[in-house]
């Protein structure tokens, strides 16, 4: 379980009652507060709500562009605390987008 969530056991069971999670494995759950954290067959079904809710366009640009299906799922709000996987905390984005987004410097010992 992702450090920072709780997992309500009543909504989680509810929501496999009830079809909303659907993960085999029973990894999908839902969080103390409503959110959602998904797993497996979950995470597929909400990877492909959210390239169809973008319409192929990319969402993180200043300047909306076609990428169709060749984009990324990021999470609005990163982090082991804030990344939940609710539809509300994910957009489609370019490659290009993602990489600058997530651009993390790495220092050789020749540069030290």
């Amino acid at each position: 379980m992702p450090r920072g969530w709780k997992i309500d056991r009543y909504e989680t069971e509810k929501a496999y009652r009830e079809g909303r999670l659907t993960d085999r494995h029973k990894r999908s759950f839902i969080a103390i507060g409503g959110h959602e954290l998904l797993y497996g067959e979950d995470k597929s079904r909400r990877y492909r709500e959210v390239m169809e809710r973008a319409r192929g366009l990319c969402q993180g640009c200043g300047t909306p562009h076609y990428i169709g299906a060749m984009g990324e799922w990021d999470h609005k709000q990163g982090g082991l605390s804030g990344r939940c996987d609710c539809l509300h905390n994910a957009q489609w984005v370019c490659s290009s987008f993602h990489r600058k987004k997530h651009l993390h410097l790495m220092w050789s010992k020749k540069d030290a």
